[in-house]
């Protein structure tokens, strides 16, 4: 659908005022965290963003430097922080939210039967509060403006006639996998759905989320779904230190390796990566490769339990842990490729970054991944060891096939920037308004 600019449309818009929920901004610099960094900064260069938050107290000395340790240019101020009214008095029903929150997880791990009471009653009272604020308090949104979410639901109190309401929906994963991880967390996903569905505007970072929630939400509008696929935040500017970085993590220096990406959730397939991986050992006992697995891991889990059992795989699997985001660039660089068979994805970030870094990555032919991997490079079965194993084969075997390939990769990678992704997100946002609004003139 062409969007209709009037003259004064175009200088309205870089006037107006954009409400950022800044609440993603409080948890760790993981993928959703990079996305919401890089989206404030690039609106916030010709825009007026007004940071708001869902769950926090953004006057807290603590957030604040919370806050301006992720984006340091963040422009936090008390007028734009209190965000409810009841009977047109200001109302700063966060805090008080936040304080039962923080008392519902203090005692989490604590195993006493009056601590597990008392928390329940707190977690009843924290949601009756939720309700009642939901129900009656409103959100102090100029008209014509926009509030946007790059993660968190947007309460139903915050939907209006005189603005326009804006959600990002990353994927849908615990409502589509079935298994007992992705099932304990549909609760707590739904209201990104329902937010998803009240909202004028809905963005998502691939056509795949697109088409997989309007198959799960037949009745909603699929006119107000934008596709703004993501970028990639890694400094390319790689360092002459290579021998440093692998010494730090544990990495031979002595030998290739191949990398791939530890996670405990059971989509990301690390156990069939390992199962390929056993079978090419088994075959070429001396194989001066290693295979190096970056993430997170704790020793009582079980597929590091299996690993460590097993002579031949601990021999020649290198566990790093976390990686911190200024080596990634190195780590990718140096491998001969990489190898993500995710078996369910919203976007792939870590196949962006390997391609960026002119690796090839070895991905799945399933759900968002062929999107990322362009026409021109051969994608793996993810549910089939056989396949994994006899494509990482073929890689070993020929340099000059893995040259060729990272030579693609690099090249799709290039439409992948946060540059391209803001302004898709611009023009999303433009378009939202003018449906709305500017067509009622």
């Amino acid at each position: 659908m062409t969007i209709f600019l009037p003259q004064n449309f175009l200088d309205y818009f870089r006037s107006m005022k954009i409400y950022f929920c800044i609440d993603i901004l409080m948890t760790k610099p993981a993928g959703l965290f990079r996305y919401t960094k890089e989206i404030y900064s690039y609106l916030a260069k010709d825009h007026n963003i007004i940071p708001v938050s869902f769950f926090c107290d953004i006057t807290n000395p603590r957030i604040i430097k919370t806050l301006k340790e992720a984006v340091p240019k963040i422009k936090l101020s008390d007028n734009n922080y209190v965000i409810y009214k009841i009977f047109n008095i200001k109302f700063n029903a966060v805090r008080f939210r936040t304080t039962l929150y923080n008392i519902n997880n203090e005692y989490i791990k604590n195993k006493s039967s009056k601590i597990k009471f008392l928390r329940e009653i707190f977690r009843i009272l924290a949601k009756i509060e939720i309700f009642l604020c939901d129900k009656f308090c409103k959100f102090n949104i100029d008209k014509g403006s926009i509030l946007f979410s790059p993660y968190h639901p947007i309460p139903s109190s915050f939907n209006g006639n005189g603005h326009i309401t804006a959600q990002m929906l990353h994927d849908i994963i615990p409502l589509r996998l079935k298994h007992p991880y992705y099932v304990k967390h549909r609760n707590e996903f739904l209201p990104i759905v329902e937010s998803a569905c009240r909202a004028d505007l809905v963005l998502t970072n691939s056509e795949f989320t697109k088409k997989d929630f309007l198959n799960y939400s037949k009745d909603v509008d699929p006119d107000k779904f934008k596709v703004t696929l993501l970028g990639n935040s890694l400094n390319h500017n790689f360092r002459t230190d290579s021998e440093r970085i692998k010494n730090k993590y544990g990495i031979p220096t002595d030998k290739k390796y191949i990398l791939c990406f530890y996670s405990e959730e059971p989509r990301k397939n690390f156990i069939n990566v390992i199962e390929a991986w056993k079978n090419i050992i088994c075959k070429n006992k001396n194989l001066e490769i290693s295979l190096v697995a970056i993430g997170v891991i704790e020793e009582e889990r079980a597929i590091y339990e299996k690993v460590k059992d097993d002579e031949l795989l601990i021999e020649s699997i290198i566990f790093t842990g976390f990686i911190s985001e200024p080596d990634l660039p190195e780590i990718y660089h140096n491998c001969l490729f990489s190898i993500y068979p995710s078996l369910y994805e919203g976007f792939g970030l870590p196949v962006v970054e390997s391609m960026s870094t002119k690796r090839f990555c070895l991905a799945s032919n399933t759900t968002s991944i062929p999107e990322l991997i362009g026409k021109d490079l051969p994608l793996v079965n993810p549910y089939s060891v056989n396949d994994i194993t006899n494509q990482m084969e073929l890689l070993i075997s020929d340099n000059n096939l893995i040259s060729s390939y990272n030579e693609v990769a690099y090249k799709n990678s290039k439409k992948f920037t946060w540059e391209s992704t803001g302004k898709s997100t611009v023009k999303a946002f433009a378009y939202a308004l003018n449906k709305k609004f500017m067509r009622q003139n």
